[in-house]
C-alpha cells in the first residue's frame, strides 16, 4: 500500500512538510482544525488568510480530506531555512470572522434558508451555501447585537426551523441539512477495504 499526503496553499503545492494533523471538534462551532509543520527555503513564505487543501493519496488515488483557512503561521527563522507552524481552521472561520456591523433583526415570518443565502451572497466569499431550500419561517423577531458573528446568527436561525448547524464540506463550502430522527435515517456504513473490521464513518 502506497500512502501519502499532499498539501496545497492557494493551489501551490507545499513541500517539506514535517508533520500535520486534522482535528474534528464535534462540539465546537468551527467543527475542524488542522496544524501543519513545514520547512521553507530562503525567500519562501506563507501568509495568513489563505486557503489550504489537504489530499490523501492511496495507491495513486487522491482524495480531498479538507479545505482550511490559514490563520496564524508562526515562523522560526534560521540562517538558511525557516520552520513554520501553520494553524488552520475550517472555512467556517470566515463566517465567524465576519460580524454584524449593526444590530440585526430577523423579522417574524422571514424564510430562514432564503435569508441565510441572501446574507452569505452579500459577504462575497469564495465558498457557497449548500442547503435544501425551505419555506419554514420564524414565528417571532430574533435580535442579534452588533458584533455577533454571522456563523452564530445562522446557527441560531437554523435551530428554529430544525436544521443542523452549518458545517464545512471537504471542498470548503457551507452546508446545513434538515434534522432527521434517528429512526428515519438511512444506514450508511463504509468498511475499510484493508481491514473489514474497521468502520469508516461517513463524512458530512
Amino acid at each position: 500500500m502506497d500512502e501519502s499526503f499532499r498539501y496545497f496553499i492557494e493551489n501551490t503545492e507545499v513541500h517539506n512538510v514535517n508533520d500535520a494533523n486534522i482535528d474534528f471538534m464535534v462540539d465546537a462551532e468551527l467543527v475542524q482544525s488542522a496544524k501543519v509543520e513545514v520547512t521553507l527555503g530562503a525567500g519562501e513564505s506563507i501568509l495568513g488568510n489563505t486557503e489550504l487543501k489537504i489530499f490523501h493519496v492511496l495507491n495513486d488515488t487522491e482524495t480531498l480530506e479538507g479545505t482550511f483557512i490559514v490563520t496564524t503561521p508562526r515562523a522560526n527563522i534560521h540562517k538558511a531555512y525557516t520552520d513554520v507552524s501553520i494553524d488552520c481552521y475550517s472555512t467556517l472561520w470566515l463566517l465567524a470572522k465576519h460580524k454584524c456591523e449593526q444590530r440585526y433583526t430577523c423579522k417574524k415570518g422571514t424564510q430562514v434558508t432564503n435569508e441565510i443565502m441572501r446574507i452569505i451572497n452579500s459577504l462575497k466569499l469564495k465558498y457557497t451555501l449548500e442547503i435544501e431550500m425551505s419555506e419554514k419561517s420564524i414565528s417571532n423577531d430574533m435580535d442579534f447585537e452588533i458584533g455577533t458573528p454571522w456563523l452564530t446568527v445562522f446557527n441560531e436561525l437554523l435551530k428554529v426551523i430544525n436544521y443542523s448547524r452549518v458545517f464545512p464540506t471537504r471542498e470548503g463550502n457551507y452546508k446545513s441539512v434538515p434534522y432527521i430522527p434517528p429512526s428515519d435515517r438511512a444506514i450508511t456504513i463504509t468498511y475499510d477495504e484493508e481491514d473489514p473490521a474497521n468502520i469508516i464513518l461517513p463524512y458530512l
